[in-house]
This record gives C-alpha cells, structure tokens and sequence, in this order.
C-alpha cells in the first residue's frame, strides 16, 4: 500500500502577530472604565502610531465624533523638531496618548464585544481582556507591570489622540535621521513615552469613537495654560524673554 504525505504540518497563523509589553492599568468602574497599557517605544517603532489626519474618512467624521484632525506643521517645523534636534537641550515630554481603535472596512467599530477570562502562561496565571480578531491584552495576575498588548494591525489603527504634533516631529526626526551624526543625537537609544488606552465597551448606547473624543476633551480642555508672566519667565529660547528673567534675578540679588 502507498500512503500519499500529508505536506508539511504549517503552524498555527498568530491570531495577533502585533505585540507590545508594558505596565497595566485602569481607571473609572464599569461605564466609566479606561483601561491603559504604558510603554516606551523606540523611534523605528513609531511607524506604528498614526495620526489621525492619516485615517482614511476621518474627514467625514460627525461633529460629536471630531477631536483635533489638523496638525500645525509650521509648528512642528520651526519649534517642535529643533527641540528634538537641538544637541544641548535636555529631551523629555508626558506620553503620547494613543487610542486602540478597532477598524472594520476603514470605519470605526462603533460596537463591538469583549471577552475576560484566565489563561496559563508559561506556568504563570493571567487574566485576559480580548476582543476577538482585534486585540488581546495578556495581564499578569500578580505583576502588572508584566503586561502584554497584542493586536492585529488589519483590523485596529493605533490613532493618537494626544502628542499628535510630538508625534508628527518625531517621526519627521527619525525620517531625516540620515542627515545627523548618530554619535552626537543618539536616536537609536530613544524611548518614546507612549500610553495606549482601550475603552471598555457597553452593551447599550455606546459608540467607541465618542467616547475617545470624550477622554481627548477632558485632557485638554482641563489642561491651565500658564500666564503670561510665567510663560516669558519659564521661556529659555527668546532673548527678550532672556533679558527679562536676567532683570529679575538682578533685582532680586539687590533686595
């Protein structure tokens, strides 16, 4: 008897070939839950994130749906990548904030379903939030900060919804990075502050995309912008400015 060969055995196709650790988090109870996962990326990575000018039909988006679309280029250009390029100034800014946006025929999902559940990993129990073929976050039960995201990049955009201007000049500095002496910037030791954020869907009245906007409104708009007196004491880069803050201390070394 002859027995025709099966072929070879081919692995089972990752569900989610996107993966992220980081440090897990929440806040809110039940309809008010934001659950969060912090990380550093480096910049190569930063591909990844998109802006939400990037989507495709963001354009379209309702009045109610719509948060900061436009980004300021000339502000990016003339301050935003000098900072980033400068040699002598010190680099740090807050995370990026980044929404997990499920996407289905390039729309926003405006509902969708979890599942929570435990799992066993590498002898280590975990408790897991999944959306199935979108996303899974792989929680360890006693070590937050061991915390895996995966997604699969078909069907979710990693949008930003805060740092979409930081973002638009880091990218614009990675791209150009060619240009500098590595030994004087460093970019290839870069970590990018980033906090990816996933809504806890509702099984009534909810639309995913509002309530990003929601936490895009609450960020921004409870934000105090400084003074004008602090903002020209605070501002190392204007001479006038400068010439003001050296006055100061000269009155105050009088006193």
């Amino acid at each position: 008897r002859y027995f025709m060969s099966p072929g070879p055995i081919k692995p089972n196709k990752d569900a989610y070939p996107e993966k992220i650790p980081g440090v897990f988090g929440s806040l809110g109870h039940h309809t008010t839950s934001v659950r969060y996962v912090q990380t550093a990326l480096p910049l190569r990575e930063l591909d990844r994130l998109r802006l939400i000018m990037e989507i495709d039909g963001s354009e379209k988006w309702g009045v109610r749906e719509l948060f900061q679309r436009n980004v300021d280029d000339k502000r990016v250009n003339d301050k935003i990548v000098p900072y980033f390029t400068h040699q002598r100034k010190r680099k740090f800014f807050n995370p990026l904030t980044v929404a997990i946006m499920p996407f289905e025929k390039e729309k926003v999902l405006t509902k969708f379903s979890e599942k929570k559940y435990e799992e066993i990993i590498e002898e280590r129990e975990h408790d897991i939030i999944e959306a199935k073929k979108y996303y899974k976050v792989s929680l360890d039960t006693e070590n937050p900060e061991y915390t895996l995201l995966e997604y699969n990049k078909e069907n979710v955009r990693l949008v930003a919804i805060d740092g979409q201007h930081r973002l638009s000049a880091l990218k614009n500095v990675y791209a150009t990075k060619e240009d500098v002496d590595e030994a004087t910037h460093g970019y290839s030791d870069w970590r990018i502050p980033v906090v990816f954020i996933l809504i806890e869907p509702q099984p009534r009245s909810f639309n995913y995309l509002d309530s990003v906007r929601e936490v895009f409104v609450t960020i921004n708009s409870n934000a105090k912008r400084p003074s004008r007196a602090q903002l020209i004491l605070l501002d190392d880069y204007s001479i006038n400015h400068i010439c003001v803050q050296e006055f100061v201390n000269y009155c105050q070394d009088k006193k």
